[in-house]
């Protein structure tokens, strides 16, 4: 799938955010405001959890989001895109579920590309 990266300083760090993920590793506000934006939309959001490389929104049949934040040149480019979880799921995981999959990515560009203005990932 898609990854989508922008600048904003919409996202406010939390103090010590980054001992849950790892040093200069963020993400977790805007985890929290894309969960809530693909909640609005209908999809059923389990939990939002901390990964080495940043803040997982765990949606139903083991799908995440995978968001974070990271400085480059004085500025915080966040990014993010979605997968299946579980890389034996990948292998079972059925056509039908792949249309979920493509949806979630369509969906997450139009939240992201209404309301950032989207840049090149480094």
């Amino acid at each position: 799938m898609n990854r989508y990266c922008f600048k904003s300083s919409k996202f406010k760090i939390e103090a010590n955010e980054d001992e849950y993920t790892n040093p200069g590793i963020y993400g977790k506000n805007f985890a929290n405001y894309l969960a809530k934006e693909l909640s609005a939309l209908g999809y059923k959001i389990k939990d939002i959890v901390p990964e080495d490389w940043g803040w997982c929104i765990v949606l139903e049949k083991n799908i995440c989001v995978a968001c974070n934040g990271q400085y480059y040149n004085n500025h915080i480019i966040w990014s993010c895109f979605c997968e299946i979880k579980n890389s034996i799921l990948k292998k079972l995981f059925k056509k039908s579920n792949l249309k979920m999959l493509k949806k979630l990515d369509s969906d997450i560009y139009k939240i992201i590309s209404s309301n950032f203005t989207l840049i090149e990932c480094l």
